[in-house]
């Protein structure tokens, strides 16, 4: 195959494969976001126990949730790809 032909019925998959990187890269991104401004309240109302305050609660659950969403979204293709080096 020459360098600009595809493999039959890869022209679908390549661009869900993408769309779906940048919806849950978009997600994770969104949650660490929300969770972090969250945990910055929370800090700024009781800065004397920053250590309790910034490690429990749900804003913490969700702001460490985006962010390990977000870094496997960046490596989408490394997890979810289909393990074959495209020549």
């Amino acid at each position: 195959m020459g360098e600009n032909e595809q493999k039959p019925g890869t022209e679908g998959s390549a661009a869900s494969i993408d769309a779906m990187q940048w919806v849950w890269l978009g997600l994770g991104a969104v949650m660490a976001v929300v969770g972090g401004s969250l945990k910055a309240r929370d800090v700024m109302v009781s800065p004397a126990v920053f250590e309790y305050v910034f490690f429990s609660g749900s804003s913490y659950i969700l702001m460490v949730a985006g962010l390990a969403l977000t870094i496997i979204a960046l490596g989408y293709d490394l997890v979810f790809g289909s393990g074959g080096e495209d020549s």
